[in-house]
């Protein structure tokens, strides 16, 4: 690889914007505005002329890739949140002495939201990965990620991320889990 210095490519170079901001331009010369330059220097590719086709579509599935991964981040996240809920419906249930369904409510009504939200952070994935599966089979990529084209796939539709087997078996544990601590608490049994 070809290493040229900034001062090889510009006659300027400053530490400061300072009022460069009215200088910006599509065409001329070359400003380059960068934060936190790494002492390794950075790597300047024109618009994607310097990357082949493959490299930019392996570039393109880096990119969704990352999205996917924090889609999946996001749902665990939620699922964590849920659990904590759980137990702390759990402690609230077992000390509270005047028990009634509206308490059960308090803590079942979340149980679905979390349900909806990690649903939808599914659908995303799901989706996510179809565009993923559709750019890996292309020789050439516009970096595009219609999102648009996949909801008419039978796996991308939102219902079937919310009745997922992974998700219903998880919420619905959760649920009879409050129920049941409601009724044994409620009943005296413990």
């Amino acid at each position: 690889m070809n290493t040229t210095r900034l001062v090889d490519i510009t006659g300027i170079i400053t530490s400061g914007s300072r009022g460069w901001a009215s200088y910006y331009s599509d065409d001329g010369a070359l400003f380059l505005r960068m934060t936190n330059l790494p002492k390794n220097g950075i790597k300047l590719f024109q618009r994607g002329k310097n990357m082949s086709d493959r490299e930019q579509v392996i570039k393109h599935l880096e990119i969704i890739q990352g999205v996917v991964n924090r889609l999946a981040n996001n749902s665990s996240l939620i699922k964590g949140w849920s659990m904590t809920m759980l137990a702390a419906a759990t402690v609230f249930i077992s000390n509270n002495q005047q028990q009634s369904q509206y308490i059960l409510l308090c803590f079942l009504i979340p149980v679905l939201g979390f349900w909806i939200l990690d649903s939808y952070y599914l659908w995303q994935e799901r989706i996510f990965r179809e565009i993923y599966n559709d750019v890996r089979k292309k020789e050439k990529t516009d970096f595009k990620m219609n999102v648009n084209d996949q909801k008419s796939k039978p796996k991308c539709k939102w219902y079937n991320a919310f009745f997922s087997v992974t998700l219903i078996t998880f919420y619905i544990i959760e649920a009879v889990f409050i129920v049941s601590a409601f009724l044994i608490f409620e009943g005296g049994i413990l």
